[in-house]
């Protein structure tokens, strides 16, 4: 993987929030006046380029100047600067993987998913403010990997951060024939939430060799308890406890059951 993503991706732009207007000139004769005012007007197809994804890119003009764009190995240009505000910076080839991937929480204090592959990416929240997280011990399922290096070390040195993509079951990632720099930028058109794996010295996912058992039922188990357990904020001994407990003899019931490969225990969810 590694040989073939640095054969064909040897200038890469990781970009901060930008948006790529691509449109296809027509041939046909100008409306007139009469049927610009029958035809409803359309709105050019816009794509979004998430925060922090790492795309190639054409060899570029490296004079500076008020406005400065770079064009895209697969479709459309993308602005590099404007007005003086940099839009995409050059960085070293990443680490690609696609496939199926199980990462555990390791960070007791939890994660946050984000828009795209980098801290700068605003992190998802609903409506009222809730923001999409993951609690300490869960478990997540990913379909893109990617690891970042520093440019000028390259890959001698430690990776400096990674990020993982959450699997969507109607996302194809398992199509072998393309190559995977094709199968990369192919995925990147989809909307996704995005996890650290690690950065800054801190392992925040663990990628797992086996993948958990996990049980769900909306209509839930009734359980009872047979000793005294305080409830804690993930399926993990590392994280948070509330002040919520339940009794002994005290019923109650459970949507999701989680059995940790080598582990004698199966953690609960309220």
């Amino acid at each position: 993987l590694e040989s073939e993503v640095a054969s064909v991706a040897s200038n890469t732009s990781f970009l901060g929030s930008v948006w790529s207007r691509v449109s296809t000139p027509s041939k046909q004769s100008p409306p007139t006046k009469a049927e610009q005012k029958l035809t409803p007007t359309k709105q050019s197809k816009i794509t979004v380029i998430p925060c922090g994804t790492a795309v190639p890119v054409e060899s570029w003009d490296a004079s500076e100047g008020p406005q400065s764009f770079i064009r895209l190995l697969s479709q459309g240009w993308i602005p590099r600067s404007l007005g003086g505000m940099s839009y995409s910076v050059e960085t070293g080839t990443p680490e690609i993987r696609i496939g199926s991937f199980w990462l555990r929480v390791k960070c007791s204090s939890g994660i946050d998913a984000r828009h795209g592959p980098s801290l700068n990416a605003p992190s998802i929240s609903s409506d009222n403010g809730a923001s999409f997280r993951f609690e300490c011990g869960e478990y997540l399922r990913a379909s893109e990997i990617i690891t970042f290096f520093d440019k000028q070390r390259g890959r001698s040195f430690p990776a400096k951060e990674s990020f993982a993509k959450l699997y969507r079951k109607n996302r194809a990632t398992n199509d072998s024939n393309q190559p995977l720099l094709s199968r990369y930028l192919s995925l990147q058109t989809y909307p996704g939430e995005w996890v650290q794996v690690f950065g800054n010295g801190q392992l925040i996912l663990e990628e797992c060799s086996d993948a958990p058992s996990i049980e769900r039922d909306r209509n839930g188990w009734r359980c009872t308890a047979v000793n005294t357990v305080q409830v804690r904020g993930g399926p993990s001994f590392q994280a948070g406890g509330s002040a919520l407990s339940i009794r002994n003899g005290q019923e109650f019931f459970v949507v999701e059951k989680v059995t940790c490969p080598g582990e004698q225990i199966t953690w609960m969810r309220l």
